[in-house]
């Protein structure tokens, strides 16, 4: 299969982004992306409406992700990924399993009792910031510096710090600007996960992730998935994984421009 050939294939996968709306369209692909961001072939949100509509599909997204029926998630390849709250969920089953036992605890209640979870390898400022949003969610990213102080801290430091805390998948945003984000931890956000990560193994959860993303991009080679799963798997275990899921019979090999690869199983 050429690339031209593979990206024509990826276009059918989408459904018209009008028939149901952007949290019905993210559901049914698993991951998108609203502007282009190359090197990855993943659902462009607004190129899948006429230019004149691009400003109410951003407001449509907006207000999906304040209903918490789209997460907007930093922790992958590309440099923000959308994503329905369940495969969210296995998303960040797959992170905890790779940080210090520490930090594999989602709190049980989001409230002023509620405490993050351990962060030993956080700047400062991050852990800062977790210890405020955890007792009184949601904040924006100029509330938290009020809160800590700006004579302490500045709008773009607290704006890196809190992309630390996203990156691990520990806190969404839920609202606010690209300036002054609306955070919230996840718990907050997905009351319902932590009975969802309770049932569920790693292994399956990394299972669905990896098969959601090879059905979405009809084909792709280990090195396309491994930089897009990087963050959240080592690279053995990813080959791992893979190897399981062939000798499964959920993967197939494929040949994308003469490279070996792998392809969702028909019927998978």
């Amino acid at each position: 299969m050429t690339s031209e050939e593979l990206h024509q294939a990826r276009q059918q996968r989408c459904p018209p982004l009008d028939a149901g709306g952007i949290a019905a369209f993210i559901a049914a692909v698993g991951y998108a992306t609203f502007a282009a961001q190359p090197p990855w072939d993943l659902p462009v949100l607004e190129s899948l409406a006429p230019p004149e509509s691009a400003a109410a599909v951003a407001a449509e997204l907006e207000a999906a992700i304040a209903a918490h029926a789209v997460c907007e998630v930093e922790g992958l390849g590309p440099a923000l990924v959308y994503m329905p709250p369940d495969l969210f969920a296995d998303a960040y089953l797959c992170r905890a399993g790779r940080l210090p036992a520490g930090r594999r605890d989602l709190p049980a209640t989001a409230g002023r009792s509620a405490r993050p979870p351990a962060l030993p390898h956080a700047s400062p400022l991050a852990a800062e910031i977790a210890a405020l949003l955890w007792a009184a969610p949601p904040l924006t990213a100029s509330q938290l510096r009020d809160a800590i102080g700006p004579q302490r801290t500045s709008i773009l430091a607290i704006l890196a710090a809190g992309r630390e805390l996203a990156r691990e998948l520990q806190m969404l945003r839920i609202g606010g600007s690209r300036a002054d984000p609306l955070w919230a931890p996840v718990s907050f956000v997905l009351p319902a996960l932590r009975p969802a990560l309770e049932h569920t193994s790693r292994d399956t959860a990394a299972a669905a992730l990896v098969s959601k993303y090879l059905w979405l991009m009809v084909a792709a080679t280990e090195d396309d998935v491994a930089a897009f799963f990087g963050p959240l798997f080592s690279l053995s275990r990813l080959r791992g994984l893979l190897g399981a899921l062939v000798a499964a019979g959920a993967l197939l090999p494929a040949s994308l421009d003469g490279r070996p690869g792998y392809q969702v199983a028909p019927g998978g």
